[in-house]
C-alpha cells in the first residue's frame, strides 16, 4: 500500500476534478490518495483572491463539501481518500489561516512558501535569469527563513518542497544549504516530516525536492518522510515514484508517513 497526498485539482490550478484524480490514483494502485488544493492567503488582496492558482477562502467550504462527497463516493476497504490542503505561509496572516482551517474536517495541512516577499519563487524562470547573483542569493536566503518560520508558526502536518526555491536550476549557498540542514534538525525534534517531492524530476533543477544531501540529512536526523507527486494533472499522480524509492530505500528507510484526521502514522515504504 502507498499514498499519494499532494495532488492538486480544478479548484486551484490543476487539470481535473477531485473525483478524476481519485479515480486516478485508484487505478495506479495507491491505497491512499489525498486532495490538496492550493489556498493562499496573504497580507494584501493580491494574494489572497487574485491568485489564478490559489482558492479563496470563500470557496474552501465548497471544495472540501465536494471533497467529502467524492471520498463518500469512492472509498472503500481497500482504498482512502483523505482531504486536505496545501497553504502557504505568510507571517502576517498564519494566524488567521490557522483559525480557519482549524474550522474543518481536514486530514493534512501542508505547509508552503511559494512567495519571498512578494518575488514569486516558482512562477517564471526569467524572474530568477533577471536577477543577479547578489539578488539571487538575497531571495534564496529570504526563502529559507520563510520555510523555517513555516514550520513554526503554521499548524501544519508537513513541509512541501523543501528547496522549491531551485526550480530554475539557480541553486543554494553553502550558507542556505547548512542552514536548510539546521531547520531539517529542528523538524525532527518536534516530529515535523518533510516530503519526497518528485514534481522537482520534471524541473529544470532535475532532482526531487529536497535534494539529495538534504534528504540524506533528513532521514539522518529522523525526519519523517513522505512521497508525493504534486500532481496537477491525471497522468502526473504516481510520476516517479519507483525512483523516489530507490533512492529512500539507498538511505536504508524502512518506513514512511501517512495522516488522516491530522494525525500521522508509520506505513512501509
Amino acid at each position: 500500500m502507498f499514498t499519494t497526498y499532494h495532488n492538486h485539482s480544478n479548484w486551484s490550478d490543476g487539470a481535473a476534478s477531485i473525483r478524476e484524480m481519485a479515480l486516478a490514483a485508484k487505478a495506479a494502485g495507491a491505497g491512499e490518495f489525498g486532495i490538496s488544493d492550493h489556498l493562499v492567503v496573504g497580507p494584501r488582496d493580491f494574494f489572497e483572491d487574485a491568485r489564478y492558482w490559489s482558492m479563496g477562502l470563500q470557496s474552501f467550504p465548497l471544495y472540501v463539501a465536494e471533497a467529502q462527497k467524492v471520498k463518500a463516493e469512492l472509498e472503500t476497504e481497500d482504498f482512502h481518500v483523505r482531504i486536505g490542503v496545501e497553504t502557504d505561509f505568510f507571517p502576517e496572516t498564519a494566524e488567521k489561516v490557522n483559525r480557519f482551517l482549524a474550522q474543518f474536517p481536514l486530514d493534512y495541512i501542508i505547509g508552503a512558501v511559494h512567495f519571498a516577499g512578494n518575488f514569486p519563487i516558482d512562477c517564471r524562470a526569467e524572474f530568477w535569469q533577471s536577477a543577479t547573483p547578489d539578488q539571487r542569493d538575497f531571495l534564496w536566503r529570504k526563502y529559507v527563513r520563510r520555510i523555517s518560520q513555516c514550520a513554526e508558526e503554521l499548524s501544519c502536518d508537513w513541509l512541501a518542497h523543501l528547496d522549491l526555491a531551485k526550480k530554475f536550476g539557480f541553486l543554494p549557498s553553502e550558507t542556505c544549504v547548512a542552514e536548510l540542514e539546521m531547520l531539517l534538525e529542528r523538524c525532527a525534534r518536534k516530529g515535523m516530516p518533510i516530503e519526497v517531492n518528485t514534481a522537482g524530476w520534471d524541473k529544470t533543477c532535475a532532482e526531487a525536492y529536497p535534494s539529495p544531501r538534504l534528504l540524506k540529512k533528513a532521514v539522518e536526523c529522523g525526519v519523517g518522510i513522505l512521497v508525493n507527486a504534486d500532481a496537477h494533472a491525471t497522468s502526473q499522480i504516481v510520476r516517479h515514484f519507483d525512483e523516489a524509492r530507490r533512492q529512500l530505500a539507498a538511505l536504508d528507510l524502512k518506513e514512511v508517513v501517512a495522516f488522516e484526521g491530522r494525525r500521522s502514522r508509520s506505513i512501509p515504504l
